[in-house]
């Protein structure tokens, strides 16, 4: 049995894997198979042109920080000199996120090819800085912005 809290092929994939093991099959790489079965599932719903012109965005300080989330953890948006990154996961997997209009921005995972583009939406507070983070790699994932140490 193989549980896991996410909706993603891993679980299956892995109890595949160690059936493989246990019977003495030829190793199968069972990874490669699921990905390319998400790959070829996923959406490929194409991102309507921004309107024309785009509202210019905040100062990239102003999205900047950490923010977390129930299922996924921790993120981090960082400001470059060319825009925002998002860094995620345990191997610091870094996403450029480039402009889309105002406080909207779209990145891609590279590994996954055509439709992987996702959707970040900030919220800003009052205090003029993104106080939440809204992915829709997975549907609408919400982050919070963790507080800032003095």
């Amino acid at each position: 049995m193989v549980l896991s809290n996410l909706i993603t092929p891993l679980p299956e994939t892995l109890a595949f894997r160690f059936y493989d093991l246990y019977c003495g099959n030829p190793v199968q790489d069972w990874s490669q198979e699921a990905q390319a079965k998400h790959r070829d599932a996923a959406p490929k719903a194409k991102v309507p042109p921004p309107p024309s012109p785009p509202a210019p965005p905040l100062p990239w300080d102003r999205y900047a920080g950490t923010y977390a989330g129930m299922v996924y953890g921790q993120v981090s948006v960082a400001a470059e000199s060319e825009g925002l990154a998002l860094i995620a996961g345990p191997g610091k997997v870094r996403l450029p996120l480039r402009h889309y209009d105002r406080d909207n921005f779209l990145g891609h995972w590279p590994e996954m090819g055509d439709g992987s583009e996702f959707k970040a939406t900030f919220r800003i507070g009052g205090d003029g800085k993104a106080h939440t983070l809204v992915l829709s790699w997975d549907g609408e994932t919400e982050f919070a912005r963790m507080l800032e140490k003095p």
